[in-house]
């Protein structure tokens, strides 16, 4: 085990940090708080619907614990004495193999959705002169591409150098 160095002052948040954290937050605990409710509600008595709701909350729940994970990570320190900030070769851990599969399976879909979808509602919107239904498909399909973005972005800033 290393020890850790007196002189180094505690991890700063930074910007990135603090947005992921509080983006892990909106997500974590609002699926948490729909499978418990679901779960105490309708799925004691039958342990499919319990599963179902278990799966359905549990995948935007680990979505939310792996940004929190990351904003905890992304922390700057000052102080660092520069000599021992490892400068090999990064290498994939197990957390940041996770977070970058979570962030493809959500970037992957959601972008190629956005992008189909807002291309048409933009090609019908120019004859109609009508392009309201982009801030729509925006909304609802580029803040979960955004969102895979960042665990992406975690992903490779979590990698291990040696």
């Amino acid at each position: 085990m290393s020890q850790a160095d007196p002189q180094a002052s505690p991890p700063r948040w930074t910007f990135i940090s603090i947005a992921l954290f509080v983006l892990g937050l909106l997500i974590f605990i609002p699926a948490g708080l729909c499978v418990v409710a679901i779960a105490v509600e309708e799925g004691l008595g039958d342990p499919e619907f319990f599963l179902i709701a278990l799966v359905t909350g549990g995948i935007p729940m680990a979505g939310g614990a792996g940004l929190i994970y990351a904003a905890l990570k992304m922390r700057h320190r000052d102080g660092v004495n520069p000599q021992s900030v490892p400068t090999g070769t990064p290498h994939w851990t197990a957390a940041s193999i996770a977070l970058f599969v979570l962030g493809l399976l959500i970037l992957i879909p959601s972008g190629l959705c956005t992008a189909l979808v807002g291309g048409s509602i933009f090609v019908d919107g120019l004859a109609s002169a009508d392009l309201s239904g982009i801030f729509v498909v925006l909304i609802y399909g580029g803040l979960p591409a955004v969102m895979g973005a960042a665990l992406l972005y975690a992903a490779l800033k979590l990698r291990r150098r040696d």
